[in-house]
């Protein structure tokens, strides 16, 4: 995770590695809450994850931000590695400040978004003001 000037291009790793604590913490849905600062910055959540030989597979994100995301949209990506690109695969431009909200996408053909590992990358980021 990380707060950052600009967007990374890429899928190294951020400033801060989730410690196993924070991993425990975002397993689950279950109000357990990891936070990340961005005053005039991106507020970016990446996760890697081995998706194993699956061709289709759900990518689900829920959780909150103290900034209303009809001030400033939440975006959930996905790294193609084919065309080495982001792709906004949901948004959400409604949620209330500090209320609940879940990002979703069933991605089907899966073998541009593998790495040769088979772990796709994922980020869920908003722009700080």
């Amino acid at each position: 995770m990380g707060d950052e000037a600009t967007l990374p291009t890429g899928t190294d790793d951020l400033e801060t590695t989730f410690t196993e604590q924070n991993i425990t913490d975002v397993e689950v849905a279950d109000n357990s809450r990891v936070s990340q600062t961005a005053t005039a910055e991106f507020a970016i959540f990446q996760f890697k994850d081995n998706v194993g030989d699956a061709d289709t597979f759900t990518i689900t994100w829920t959780g909150q931000s103290n900034l209303a995301s009809s001030y400033s949209n939440v975006y959930l990506q996905i790294y193609n590695r084919t065309s080495l690109a982001w792709e906004t695969i949901d948004n959400d431009l409604t949620s209330s400040a500090d209320t609940d909200f879940t990002l979703t996408y069933t991605v089907s053909g899966a073998v541009p978004y593998k790495d040769n590992d088979n772990v796709i990358c994922c980020r869920i980021w908003q722009q700080g003001v």
